[in-house]
């Protein structure tokens, strides 16, 4: 999933266990995290992003998406915010 804000663009991604920023800056790395829906207007999410690395320095990076952006897995999207980690 996309986002853009005016000074930023990347991507991020769930793979079932963890949440990855991708893209956030061209200086920095991927990171690898945990999101929490601060806002849910149905047609778009504001989303805290809390690092698990070393990588943002552990500082919370503040998300905007909207469904115009995901486009046709806006859904699915949704669900994977609102889903737990499946840990065995």
């Amino acid at each position: 999933m996309g986002w853009r804000a005016s000074q930023h663009a990347g991507t991020l991604t769930w793979d079932g266990q963890v949440w990855c920023l991708h893209g956030q800056s061209r200086a920095s790395e991927d990171a690898l995290g945990q999101v929490q829906v601060t806002l849910d207007m149905q047609r778009a999410l504001l989303l805290r992003f809390q690092p698990v690395s070393e990588t943002l320095h552990a500082k919370s990076v503040w998300l905007w998406l909207g469904a115009e952006v995901a486009g046709t897995h806006w859904q699915d999207l949704r669900r994977a915010v609102y889903q737990r980690a499946n840990i065995d």
